[in-house]
């Protein structure tokens, strides 16, 4: 019965494992540690509770909602404003310039650690009737240099709530826990969320890589597929390799102006193009409704691969995994596969990508057949890639 009405608000038939639990131990009045894969609706599950808690009445800052990118401030703005339209929220981008009377009004601030600090050090902000301060995204947070960020604003708000949510809890998130949070509560629903993602992966050798990447492009029609590239400036030269073999991409990297990224994913959300080649400041946190991913180059390390491969089946829906590999991945992929990954092994035939038959499937045909001999390996069988939602 909780929350009754933001789930008719948003059309939603259920919440999700994560959202109930956080509503369950949000009215408790403990600071929660909550750990969830991505697209399994984190921000609604902080949001709805956080935007509930706010007295519209009182025009003073009630909660801080921190996250690490200029991109994720405009995401979760747009989806919890559909919440209560009588809240003020003030998000504050590097497109802002900071007004004091905003500030002064702003129920919910929606920025980043390095600009809430900016803000306290300019005496700009008012934390009387501050409650909760929620950290999003956090695993991305601990990595670079918002820890500094972070240590410093626990120095000058205590007294709150603290809601903190991520893909996996890092080691070097616990001393920060242990000595800001208080009585807090854990909730793990990794193992709650079954995650519809094939991971496939097609071996090539650099020389043929443009080319065999432009074969899978051409070979798929996803409903909307992302490029995940992981050096930038190689961005360009993949874009004009393909529109020379007429593929039509986009771009998407840092090295676009803040209002060209946000206004890129905003055609991305109205499926205004089909591909998008991007570097992995998209792999991080934004929700798009992607049918599709291919990793050109494959990720660095294990963590990389997760967050691109969290970008699909988001919510439920189905998603598709395509990685190029070559030799020196080969390391990685096993260790893949001990993380729980199914691999399957692909292959460009006839221009089509078609998935390699697994050991197991051979000897499940060998003991349906009851034959002793030897079997012909079965043909492979052509891929058929979903296209996602219907728009």
């Amino acid at each position: 019965a909780m929350y009754k009405i933001y789930k008719e608000k948003l059309k939603f038939k259920t919440f999700t494992p994560v959202q109930k639990k956080v509503f369950d131990i949000y009215k408790k009045q403990k600071s929660i540690v909550a750990i969830a894969p991505t697209g399994t609706g984190k921000t609604h599950a902080y949001g709805i509770p956080v935007i509930d808690s706010i007295d519209v009445s009182i025009k003073r800052l009630q909660s801080i909602i921190l996250v690490p990118t200029n991109e994720l401030i405009r995401q979760v703005e747009v989806m919890l404003s559909k919440l209560n339209q009588f809240v003020n929220i003030y998000s504050i981008t590097g497109l802002d310039e900071l007004k004091r009377k905003r500030i002064d009004s702003s129920q919910l601030i929606i920025t980043t650690p390095k600009k809430i600090m900016k803000l306290i050090n300019s005496n700009l902000l008012n934390i009387k009737n501050l409650k909760n301060v929620v950290l999003d995204e956090a695993d991305m947070m601990f990595e670079g240099d918002f820890i500094s960020d972070l240590n410093d604003l626990t120095s000058y708000i205590s007294k709150v709530r603290y809601l903190l949510f991520s893909a996996s809890l890092k080691r070097n998130m616990k001393p920060f826990i242990n000595n800001f949070f208080g009585v807090y509560e854990l909730i793990d629903t990794t193992k709650e969320h079954k995650l519809k993602i094939r991971d496939l992966f097609v071996y090539s050798r650099e020389e043929t890589k443009l080319y065999n990447l432009y074969k899978i492009m051409k070979s798929l029609n996803p409903f909307f597929g992302v490029i995940f590239v992981s050096k930038k400036n190689n961005i360009n030269l993949i874009k004009e390799y393909l529109l020379e073999k007429d593929i039509k991409v986009n771009t998407f990297s840092s090295d676009l102006k803040l209002r060209k990224r946000l206004s890129m994913l905003k055609s991305a959300r109205n499926y205004s193009f089909q591909w998008l080649l991007s570097s992995d400041i998209l792999s991080r946190g934004i929700d798009l409704e992607i049918s599709l991913i291919i990793n050109y180059d494959f990720p660095d390390n294990i963590k990389t691969y997760f967050h691109r491969r969290g970008r699909t089946g988001r919510m439920d829906n189905e998603g598709d995994v395509i990685s190029i590999y070559g030799e020196k991945d080969k390391e990685l992929i096993q260790k893949l596969s001990k993380q729980g990954i199914k691999i399957l092994k692909a292959k460009i035939v006839n221009d089509n990508l078609t998935v390699s038959p697994q050991k197991k499937q051979m000897n499940a045909i060998k003991r349906e057949l009851k034959i002793r001999n030897p079997i012909k390996r079965p043909k492979y069988s052509k891929i058929k890639v979903k296209r996602g939602i219907k728009k």
